[in-house]
């Protein structure tokens, strides 16, 4: 099993921490008591994944970690969030806390199910993360199943796919200039931010020496974006099954 640093895990599961909770909930002056009640319960299933990623420290080396097999832990999550899909069916982040879960799993054909057939998913993704994210996400669980089986002909073409999706996309990003007039943990409020780490992560899958050309050059640009570097650097130590969505 791939072994993960615990710092660099920690950082990158605060943010899809933040990101679970606060996406879809708005002002919290307007909340309803089920709004109160629905966001207590996401913090109890973000409570259930973390105990599972840290249920299984490696005793040979206190700084890693592998991925436990207590499922259990998972089970529960997924049980709440039923019953929140249940309480608050049209909410996008609930249904992608369900696809994250089962892409945890490793129950691909079932995420993908839902990613296909959700639109409100599909809506939710787009607005978090960038438009046509959920197409990128497609195609993201589709190369871990090819990985899965060991096919890596079928991962990299799947890569690829995605990577050349981006690139034009990235390049009008950097057109926007928002990258020299956005500092600090603002410029995760923008789209073009999770295009450039999402860019730089599947090209390190397939070609390791030009993503690792494309980010320092991206440095070079744009020094003064250290957030935005910490965690591309952080997002690049994730293997691909790591769930990006939850």
């Amino acid at each position: 099993m791939k072994f993960i640093n615990i710092p660099i895990v920690a950082v990158v599961l605060s943010m899809m921490i933040i990101s679970a909770v606060t996406a879809g909930c708005g002002d919290s002056s307007g909340w309803t008591v089920t709004d109160s009640f629905a966001r207590a319960e996401k913090l109890r299933i973000n409570d259930y994944v973390t105990q599972y990623m840290f249920a299984c420290q490696d005793i040979s080396d206190d700084n890693n970690f592998r991925l436990s097999d207590k499922k259990y832990l998972l089970d529960s999550a997924l049980a709440i969030n039923k019953k929140l899909l249940m309480l608050q069916p049209t909410k996008g982040y609930h249904v992608a806390t369900k696809f994250g879960l089962l892409f945890f799993y490793q129950e691909y054909d079932s995420a993908l199910t839902v990613l296909n057939e959700s639109k409100r998913l599909q809506q939710y993704l787009s607005h978090v993360e960038y438009p046509g994210y959920p197409d990128i996400l497609r195609l993201h669980v589709e190369a871990c199943k090819a990985e899965l089986d060991s096919n890596y002909t079928e991962r990299n073409r799947l890569l690829e796919g995605i990577v050349s999706k981006l690139e034009p996309v990235v390049k009008k990003a950097d057109e926007r200039n928002i990258f020299r007039e956005i500092k600090g943990l603002d410029i995760f409020s923008f789209y073009e931010s999770h295009l450039y780490i999402d860019y730089i992560f599947y090209m390190s899958k397939i070609d390791p020496e030009k993503a690792q050309m494309v980010f320092d050059q991206f440095m070079e640009r744009y020094p003064d974006q250290t957030e935005l570097i910490l965690f591309i650097k952080q997002r690049l130590e994730l293997s691909l099954t790591w769930p990006t969505v939850l």
